[in-house]
């Protein structure tokens, strides 16, 4: 919890991108964050404490399928 509340760096976020082998596109759409607002927290160096749970959460409503 406490990695939530501080924000997910930006190199996890990436990092999870690659091992799912999906676009930056297409995880914002995962995370339900809109494609510029990835790139822009991805400049910051984090995803702030309200998108980060999204990025953790095993009941966040979304899927991700991998290739």
């Amino acid at each position: 919890m406490s990695l939530i509340r501080q924000g997910i760096p930006s190199a996890a976020v990436d990092s999870l991108a690659t091992t799912l082998a999906i676009s930056q596109s297409e995880l914002a759409t995962t995370l339900a964050i809109l494609d510029r607002t990835l790139t822009r927290r991805k400049k910051e160096g984090t995803l702030n404490s309200e998108e980060s749970p999204s990025c953790c959460s095993s009941s966040g409503g979304s899927s991700v399928r991998t290739r």
